[in-house]
């Protein structure tokens, strides 16, 4: 917001400090204490995507989750959440730092991405091709790819740039 980097650091950390001005000098950033490290923010999504299908067992489903660096915190985004979601969510993964958001699904079965186009695996960059569009028993909308394309539990899909998608459940 001031124009200048600003260089969040957990607790006002005097150790790290002194690291930042030996590396970078006393000018042109801006310092600002954190609680929690973005290390340990990134712990969180990574835990809560592996929750993933515990969380859509308990009829959440989940829209995005990432991390907000600049309020130091987690928002896990539910399509109209409701504060039943948020205790459902809490009652699976929970930390002080979770925050949740009313966020719109980006993609729907019958308007988003459809067979044939081509999808971006974030664990690799290796490019896929949708087979077609599903909908599992739960009535959770996805689609359906090959399976060396998708072979790791959790592993997100993008296309133009927006995530679409992970995996679910793998078969050979």
């Amino acid at each position: 917001d001031n124009g200048l980097l600003n260089i969040m650091v957990v607790d006002g950390d005097k150790e790290e400090l002194d690291v930042i001005h030996s590396v970078i000098g006393e000018k042109g950033y801006a310092v600002s204490s954190c609680t929690y490290s973005y290390a340990e923010l990134i712990k969180m999504i990574d835990r809560v995507g592996e929750s993933i299908p515990a969380i859509m067992d308990a009829g959440v489903l989940i829209s995005s989750v990432g991390e907000d660096v600049k309020n130091n915190c987690v928002v896990i985004g539910v399509e109209g959440c409701t504060k039943e979601d948020e205790n459902k969510v809490r009652a699976i993964v929970d930390a002080p730092y979770i925050t949740f958001a009313d966020e719109e699904r980006a993609e729907k079965k019958s308007t988003s991405i459809k067979g044939g186009y081509g999808i971006v695996s974030s664990n690799n960059g290796g490019c896929s091709k949708v087979g077609f569009c599903a909908e599992n028993s739960s009535n959770v909308e996805g689609f359906i790819i090959a399976g060396h394309a998708g072979d790791l539990m959790y592993e997100n899909f993008t296309y133009n740039g927006t995530t679409v998608g992970y995996v679910t459940a793998t078969a050979y």
